[in-house]
């Protein structure tokens, strides 16, 4: 790819759009005839056009086309899912010998001893850098920087391995992710990791732009990381274990309260297809936010009470209903004043202002989600 689109795919300048290879593309080019792609595989595609196009009022491509975007879970103890005992069994051999463990989270501390093999050089094949673009770009992809185990391994002689491998873990979620899933054994610790025996592959995500943390209204100090940037981790990934002809197994540690939650979005998609493939495993987090009551569902004619921390700007909210179903709401600001009933049925986008305590709501419809169809 050319250099000038490795600048655009990290510009706050352009703007990423998740597309389907069944939507027409020729309207996209018309409009916006300097752009970048990025393929994912043969059913999704990233686009990367001029954000002034982003003006919500007017802006012609609904829902589906954004990046949904993730944020880090919780990381649990390996005696609580019982791994300890799988290990110590000497029969089965489920230490992760000849498997690839590849993490996609906020990079790694490959210095730390817990990735290391016995003669101290690294036990990570890869590591592909998201944020970085000083280096040598991932096969078929155009941006950020990778590092291989050679690299990696020369680097930790250093006196200053940074200097020659300038790749850090500032949150420290993807190291402690990395530790739990394929940590080395530490005899004197009594520690080890799921599968000490397999090698790490990592993926450091860059950070959300920050068009799309307005879009969403998050909360300036929460990490958060886009959708189509987790799935060309995936893709490095897969490509990876094919150069490798090895099985790889897929850790990600994020999630995000967005979207239908029926498997039908564009990282659920792409998942259960390389999922499907020999070989290969996802492992996904799950049920961090059980007691949060972030989710509600109910049979309508329903009242609904958000409650928000006082802090915030504002927030974004996704109600979804089943076809053939046809829905209409009306909001009631904590003040006492009440919207208009806004018709789902019409598909027109709203603007509300409230008079007194100067709320501006937008209501984004979508009469057919074209992925769920809900």
């Amino acid at each position: 790819m050319a250099e000038d689109c490795r600048e655009k795919i990290m510009s706050e300048d352009y703007v990423d759009f998740i597309w389907r290879f069944n939507q027409s593309v020729l309207d996209l080019e018309r409009r916006y005839p300097d752009y970048c792609i990025q393929v994912i595989n043969a059913f999704y595609a990233v686009f990367y056009v001029e954000s002034r196009i982003i003006n919500r009022d007017q802006f012609q491509y609904n829902y589906e086309v954004f990046p949904a975007l993730y944020t880090l879970l919780e990381n649990e103890n390996l005696e609580e899912s019982g791994i300890i005992r799988l290990l110590e069994n000497s029969v089965l051999k489920l230490q992760g010998e000849g498997v690839i463990v590849g993490i996609i989270d906020t990079g790694i501390d490959y210095t730390n001893q817990c990735f290391r093999k016995t003669d101290g050089n690294s036990r990570i094949l890869e590591i592909w850098d998201q944020t970085d673009q000083s280096g040598r770009l991932p096969e078929d992809i155009g941006y950020g920087s990778v590092y291989t185990q050679e690299e990696i391994s020369r680097a930790l002689k250093l006196a200053d391995p940074f200097s020659a491998v300038p790749i850090r873990d500032e949150s420290g979620h993807g190291t402690q992710l990395a530790s739990i899933a394929a940590g080395s054994f530490d005899e004197d610790r009594g520690w080890s990791g799921a599968a000490p025996m397999a090698d790490l592959a990592v993926v450091k995500l860059k950070p959300a732009k920050d068009y799309l943390r307005r879009y969403y209204m998050v909360r300036p100090e929460a990490e958060a990381y886009q959708e189509n940037d987790i799935m060309e981790a995936v893709k490095y990934l897969q490509q990876m274990a094919v150069a490798f002809s090895r099985p790889v197994v897929i850790v990600i540690g994020l999630g995000t309260n967005m979207g239908s939650h029926d498997g039908t979005s564009a990282l659920d998609t792409y998942l259960n297809i390389v999922a499907g493939r020999r070989s290969r495993a996802v492992v996904v987090g799950g049920g961090n936010e059980g007691d949060k009551e972030h989710h509600y569902e109910n049979f309508m004619p329903s009242n609904v009470e958000i409650r928000v921390a006082g802090q915030m700007k504002g927030f974004c909210a996704e109600i979804w209903g089943s076809l053939p179903d046809v829905y209409s709401v009306s909001i009631r600001s904590p003040g006492g004043e009440v919207s208009p009933v806004i018709d789902f049925r019409n598909g027109m986008d709203r603007n509300i202002s409230f008079i007194f305590e100067r709320t501006r709501i937008r209501v984004g419809i979508a009469l057919v989600e074209k992925d769920s169809g809900d």
